[in-house]
């Protein structure tokens, strides 16, 4: 019988090491899993096979959890700070916050479609909107504890850093609220399109939005004075995808101008742009955490241009289909990439080399965010009928081998 389980055992083992020279490290770890549970009487055998198992799951990113809800586009998939729920409103009005841990669903409770929801900086709230009426809930219970009518149908909503002030987008204005007061702060902003996506500035002095008419606007915000002035004229914005412009320094704006095929940085304070690099078609765009690596998503490929730089080094990851979103890891520079060929990508930046393999879908891969802690982060399928958690690979050692899919993962004399 012992002579029996040991011809198992190595059988398994060896059904993962030519598993993974067919390119699937799943279907390897899946093998060396069988193997360790059979091992129980041999515990040398068990040893290596668990080696091995934890050897092959740091190449890819493994599911922790997984939601499903209707075929509808998503349109918010945002973390709580505490990285265990998910705020999601899809363009249908479906909205719900989503505990990790338990696997459940919350919905908002405002009556009719939700258009617009955020988490507070501090976490212990989440503002959301139906159409014309806003309210404030408490997290995690779910308590009301405000509510509102705005004089216009929202959009989208975006809080200061500090959480002091709120910034609502809709149809005709944008609307500033004094968080603690509970009332307006300053003078709403008048405007001809529906505001599509809204950035507030890390020390909140400026404001830059894009409206559904494809421009950028941009005004700066008097904490003392309490005035709301346009800076520049509006500039044109991306005819495809909704990308936001985004703060890359307290006065520094990229924009990107799909008429001109160009990412542009502003100087705010002297309105005029800094430097401007050539791209083709942008659907997607993303800064990383150390405010160092700006991710351009070029049809297919990844533009990465250092903002730090008077003019920007250009680096060039290549992929085969077109690019949806990008997301940067909150402590390292990795880069999550969704693509239309069903895969998730995630890539170490500013190099490009994959941190793991790509993440299969069943559908072209649309929307991605991480947790703030980066123990995880979750990925949405094309009409968000499917999202789903992972749990990341660990940062790859420096000058570490990968490992041998011939022999398997160096373990000693008996691996």
């Amino acid at each position: 019988r012992l002579d029996a389980e040991r011809i198992l055992i190595n059988n398994y083992a060896e059904s993962g090491l030519t598993a993974d020279r067919s390119g699937d490290p799943r279907a390897a770890v899946l093998w060396f899993a069988n193997a360790v549970a059979a091992a129980g009487n041999h515990p040398s055998q068990e040893r290596d096979n668990r080696v091995r198992m934890q050897s092959w799951l740091s190449q890819f990113a493994v599911p922790v959890q997984a939601f499903t809800y209707g075929p509808d586009w998503n349109k918010t998939l945002s973390y709580h700070r505490d990285s265990q729920a998910l705020l999601t409103v899809t363009d249908a009005g479906d909205g719900q916050w989503l505990d990790l841990a338990a696997g459940t669903k919350h919905p908002i409770s405002l009556t009719g479609p939700i258009t617009a929801a955020a988490w507070s900086p501090g976490g212990s709230t989440a503002v959301a909107a139906a159409k014309q009426t806003v309210a404030t809930f408490q997290y995690p219970t779910g308590r009301e504890l405000e509510r509102w009518e705005s004089d216009d149908e929202v959009s989208c909503i975006q809080f200061s850093q500090d959480g002091s002030l709120l910034v609502i987008g809709g149809h005709r204005s944008v609307q500033f609220r004094d968080v603690a007061k509970r009332q307006p702060r300053f003078p709403a902003v008048q405007i001809s399109s529906p505001v599509s996506s809204l950035e507030v500035s890390p020390d909140g002095r400026w404001i830059a939005f894009r409206s559904n008419d494809q421009q950028i606007h941009v005004y700066s915000v008097g904490r003392e004075d309490g005035a709301v002035k346009a800076v520049m004229p509006p500039q044109p914005a991306a005819s495809e995808g909704e990308i936001p412009p985004l703060f890359i320094a307290t006065d520094r704006l990229v924009t990107y101008d799909s008429q001109e095929q160009a990412v542009r940085c502003w100087d705010l304070e002297g309105g005029k742009v800094l430097w401007q690099q050539p791209i083709n078609r942008a659907l997607c765009m993303a800064l990383s955490p150390s405010r160092q690596w700006l991710a351009v998503g070029d049809n297919s490929d990844i533009v990465v241009l250092d903002v730090t730089s008077p003019e920007p080094f250009r680096h060039q990851i290549r992929l085969r289909n077109l690019l949806h979103a990008f997301a940067f890891s909150p402590n390292s520079d990795r880069l999550l990439a969704t693509c239309n060929d069903h895969l998730v990508h995630l890539f170490e930046i500013p190099s490009g080399r994959p941190a793991c393999a790509p993440i299969p879908h069943n559908s072209a891969a649309h929307r991605c965010a991480w947790a703030p802690d980066g123990s995880t982060f979750t990925t949405v399928n094309w009409g968000g009928n499917l999202l789903r958690a992972w749990k990341p690979p660990p940062p790859a050692v420096q000058g570490a081998l990968p490992p041998d899919s011939a022999s398997g993962p160096a373990a000693g004399p008996d691996a």
